[in-house]
């Protein structure tokens, strides 16, 4: 926190806010009277904290906020997302695993939220808010189709799920970074 505001003081009053913003997110997920935590809202918290952090590292760098960036972190904050929800399919417990139904459902809404993170990083370059260099995120897209088609298959093997889960996070650092590797070349040209 002490090295937060040292480094607001530096980059300057907006970094501040994202802080405050990420504290308030943390606040609502664990602390009453809130505690969205137990709501089934981990996915959500997940993807706006990720968010927030993408835009102060791009704060701190620019001292100022811009579209570009804001857009660009949407999809990897979904795909973070994806990994709260590929970690639901993990049995603890393999004696007290959730009903076959449960992974269909599981693996339906992983499928979605994928698609739509790769779908919103193709929309953007398409109408222009995003470089075409961020398309090198796109990279990671068959990591991520890899983890849902075994999400989809823990529904028969349990087993499976925890390799789903190792994609998922694999696919999210190779989408950041890869992304990232193609935005580089933008500030090259």
């Amino acid at each position: 926190m002490v090295a937060g505001l040292a480094l607001a003081v530096k980059a300057g009053g907006g970094l501040l806010l994202l802080g405050l913003a990420g504290a308030v997110l943390i606040w609502a997920y664990t602390g009453p009277p809130l505690r969205l935590g137990e709501r089934g809202t981990a996915e959500v918290i997940a993807a706006l904290a990720w968010w927030l952090v993408v835009l102060g590292a791009d704060f701190v760098q620019r001292h100022h906020f811009f579209m570009i960036p804001a857009v660009d972190a949407a999809s990897f904050a979904l795909l973070v997302a994806a990994i709260t929800l590929a970690q639901r399919a993990v049995p603890i417990n393999p004696a007290a695993a959730p009903k076959p139904q449960w992974h269909l459902v599981l693996g339906a809404a992983y499928a979605a939220l994928v698609l739509l993170a790769y779908g919103w990083l193709a929309g953007g370059v398409a109408l222009l808010y995003q470089p075409h260099q961020a398309l090198w995120g796109m990279v990671s897209l068959p990591v991520s189709l890899a983890a849902a088609g075994l999400l989809w298959r823990t529904a028969q093997q349990p087993q499976c799920a925890l390799l789903a889960w190792r994609l998922t996070v694999a696919a999210v650092l190779l989408h950041g970074l890869s992304m990232a590797g193609g935005l580089i070349t933008v500030s090259m040209v």
